[in-house]
Parts: structure tokens; sequence; C-alpha cells
């Protein structure tokens, strides 16, 4: 690489972090129209316009957001009050069932002080809400802040309709970027990555979103007060291999222990998530990711680990 170039690389990474104050809805728009296309694509298939097309996607989108503010989020705060409550029942049974049984059968003597950690959590909690008092005190009275984050929130789907619209054209613009010599090779290298990024980046998701739906929905029918919360982390935690049905499982069996104290719920739940990863492993994901990834369980893992760490939760997507 030429010096020139060199110095377009810097440029460009110094203008990336100047301005990455106000990348956010940028990068959120053009994730949300990347995720779109494909759907504007199927209307566009059946001889919908494309600007129409987008429009339909766009209310359908509105719409579905609506519908997660007005019922799945109140819901599920609902949930996760009735499971908070159920801390300290928790707390309590590992004290008096679970730690008995492992002094007994491996020769340790593990111990747990409930009143410590009720402790601990009231004294987290209290930091909890002086932290959240300091932000929303300092939030509301830096009115450029406010001002901000309300512009920030309208750009996300001002940018996301836009893109939307003339995806094509911004493909077209960029392709007609490259050098015209190495044109074909650059533009079959990020043809292939797309393939594999929309195999799994679209595929997971949509394999998330039908776990949460079935073990929320197996919850819900073997009885389990929480079922609609612990079955939407169970999905969300699937994006790494293993966790979701690991975390979900555990969650699961504990509120149905403490709400019926059966064994027999207990191994309802069991079943549940048995199917969940029948379901994943022979319908979801070959039919939604196939086997066009070639990952390995353990480099996912590590991927979504080192990317959470290096760059948040635009790490992990």
């Amino acid at each position: 690489m030429t010096m020139g170039k060199w110095i377009a690389v810097l440029v460009c990474a110094g203008l990336l972090y100047l301005l990455s104050p106000i990348l956010a809805p940028f990068f959120l728009g053009a994730l949300l129209a990347y995720l779109a296309d494909p759907f504007v694509s199927v209307l566009a298939r059946l001889h919908v316009p494309r600007a129409l097309g987008v429009v339909i996607v766009f209310i359908v989108m509105i719409l579905l957001l609506l519908l997660l503010l007005l019922f799945f989020i109140p819901l599920i705060q609902y949930q996760i009050i009735i499971l908070v409550n159920k801390v300290p029942a928790i707390i309590d049974w590992i004290q008096t069932e679970i730690l008995p049984w492992i002094n007994a059968h491996f020769d340790v003597q593990a111990k747990l002080s409930l009143d410590s950690i009720k402790a601990k959590l009231a004294a987290n909690s209290d930091k909890v809400k002086d932290m959240v008092s300091f932000l929303v005190r300092n939030v509301t009275q830096s009115t450029f802040a406010v001002i901000t984050f309300l512009t920030n929130l309208l750009l996300v789907p001002v940018v996301t309709f836009y893109l939307l619209r003339d995806w094509p054209k911004v493909k077209a613009s960029v392709v007609g970027l490259l050098p015209a010599d190495k044109r074909e090779r650059l533009v079959r290298l990020a043809t292939e990555c797309d393939e594999v990024v929309a195999a799994f980046f679209k595929g997971q998701l949509l394999v998330m979103l039908g776990l949460a739906i079935i073990y929320s929905a197996g919850l819900w029918l073997v009885g389990l007060p929480v079922a609609l919360f612990v079955g939407l982390l169970s999905g969300l935690a699937a994006i790494v291999p293993y966790l979701g049905f690991l975390v979900g499982i555990i969650t699961a069996s504990i509120a149905m222990y403490l709400e019926t104290h059966q064994i027999s719920s207990m191994a309802l739940v069991w079943l549940v998530y048995m199917l969940g990863q029948a379901c994943e492993s022979m319908v979801l994901t070959p039919l939604l990711v196939g086997d066009r990834i070639g990952l390995h369980p353990v480099a996912v893992i590590f991927a979504v680990m080192a990317g959470g760490i290096l760059f948040g939760f635009i790490g992990v997507l």
C-alpha cells in the first residue's frame, strides 16, 4: 500500500473517531435498512413498486414497534417484578435444600448467608437508584443533551426510510467507487461476505425469534407465570450456541419448582426445552440459516465475546 493510501486510511479513521458521537443513528438506520431490504425485494418480485414496498415494510416495522411498546414491554416488566420478588425464596431454597445436598454428597462445607446477600442487594439497589437519579438530574439540566437524544431518536427512522428506498442506488454507487481493475473481484468477495453475514445475522435473528416464541408458548402451556420473560431471555441468549438453552432451562426450572414444589412440573419444563432444541436443530437452523456459514460453535462464542469486549453492543452484533 502506497503512502497516499495509508494517509487516506488514517484520515478516514480520524474522521470516524471525531464523528463517532453522531454516527449511532446512521449506523442503526443502515442496519435496519439492511435487515428490511429482503422484504422489500420480495414485494418487488411480486411487482409492487419499490417506493410502495418501502412504505408497506416501514408501516409494518412501526406497528411492530408500537406493539412492542404498548403490550410486550409492560408485560415483561410485570413478569420481571414477579421474578425479582421470588429472589428471597430462591436464596432460601438454595440455603435449605441445595447446599445441604451438596455438603452431604461432595463432602464440602458450602455456606450461604441470606442476610448478607439481602444486605448487598439492598446496597446495590441504593447505588443504582442514586446513579439513575444522577443521570436523570444531569440529563434534565442539559437542554443540549435532551435535544441531541431526541434528534438521534428521530433520525433513525428517517435514515432507515431513505436508505431502504435507495438501497439499490447506494450499492451501485459504492460499486462505482471501486477501482475498475479490481471491481469484479471486490464485488465477488463482497457478495460472498454478504451471503455469509445474511445467513448468520438475519437467519440467526429469525432463529432467536422462533425459539423465543416456542419457549414462551411452551412454558405458558405448562403453567409458568414468567413464561414470556424466560422465553424471550432464552431466545436472545441463543445468539451464543447452547447458552440460551442452559440459561433458560435453569431459570425456568427454578421458577417452576418454587411455584409448584413438584419435580414433575420441572420435568414439563425440561420437555419444553428438549422440544425447542429439537425444533432448532431439525427445522429452524437448517431452514433459516443452512450450512452456508461453516463457523464452529466455539468460534461463534469467541467472536461474540471478543466483539462485546472491544466494541460493546455494536461489537456483539
